[in-house]
């Protein structure tokens, strides 16, 4: 089995060399340090980009190359903060919100730039507006299935978040929530959203995919506005109105209104379409001012 040299970074910048195999586990790697005299006795974790390295993960598992750099950090890199007050921080950031918190404050760490992720306990029941507004590190946030609301602008211009995973008990997504979330890619929605507010993910502009849930029944308007990445839209039977200005798509049948610049600028839908079904008696029966406006040349047919 090949052998990797992997670089190791002490928290007071300290480099050295360790060498491993695919089956190398984090803990082995630590071991090598020991014996290197470079940790003796203080608990201390790994962590390679943003990801925490466990103690039996792999070399394989956590996906480093030969020549890779991780990062040793002095015990659990995890601070417990219910939010931030503006301190200055010189170095990543990684929160643990409060075992017992119900709700996240609003702005609790709006502007925090350092915040790269966030662990958030399943006794949070909400997330407050703007509460991790223009975190532009943050990569990742996991959202228990104890939360039911993410109120307006919550995670608004986090523009290196690159995936969210919405869990089954949320009910409605506020507006702004995800506004301007560049380098978010894929969105679904579980059954349990029946309500996605004005502009929720108006400039997601590297956005492909989205799956609207089956209890949803209107798409307000500018949910999805200047997504100009997105190509494929799953919309359920359930929906009946698209709002002004919303994005792209294939609409059932049951959808009876197209409101004003619904799919202006789409500059990545190729085709429209509405699948008759016959056992449907409700048909579009008004298209808004500039539905189509500025589809660009892509745009080859419109099927109703």
């Amino acid at each position: 089995m090949a052998q990797k040299t992997l670089w190791v970074t002490s928290p007071n910048g300290d480099q050295w060399t360790v060498s491993v195999v695919d089956t190398t586990t984090v803990r082995e790697i630590m071991q090598q340090s020991d014996e290197d005299g470079v940790v003796r006795d203080r608990e201390a974790t790994l962590i390679h980009g943003v990801t925490v390295l466990e103690p039996d993960m792999t070399v394989s598992e956590a996906g480093l190359e030969d020549g890779a750099e991780i990062s040793l950090l002095w015990s659990d890199p995890f601070v417990e903060m219910a939010s931030w007050t503006g301190e200055e921080i010189g170095e990543d950031l990684y929160v643990q919100i409060p075992p017992e918190t119900t709700s996240i404050e609003d702005r609790a760490f709006s502007g925090c730039k350092v915040l790269v992720k966030v662990m958030i306990p399943n006794s949070v029941v909400s997330i407050g507006s703007h509460a991790f507004a223009r975190c532009t590190s943050l990569t990742h946030v996991e959202i228990p299935d104890s939360v039911t609301s993410i109120r307006g602008g919550a995670f608004a211009e986090c523009t290196s978040l690159r995936q969210v995973e919405i869990p089954n008990s949320v009910t409605s997504i506020g507006p702004e929530a995800f506004m301007g979330c560049i380098s978010l890619t894929r969105v679904e929605f579980p059954n349990s959203v029946t309500h996605v507010a004005y502009w929720a993910f108006r400039g997601c502009s590297s956005l492909t995919r989205v799956g609207i849930s089956n209890s949803m029944a209107t798409i307000h308007a500018g949910a999805f506005a200047e997504c100009t990445s997105l190509n494929e839209v799953e919309i359920p039977d359930s929906v009946s109105s698209i709002g002004s200005g919303v994005f792209e798509g294939a609409v059932p049948i049951s959808v009876t209104s197209i409101g004003a610049e619904a799919f202006h600028g789409c500059s990545s839908l190729p085709f429209f379409w509405l699948q008759l079904d016959k056992g449907k008696t409700d048909f579009v029966n008004s298209i808004g001012a500039y539905a189509f406006y500025e589809c660009s040349s892509r745009l080859a047919q419109v099927a109703l």
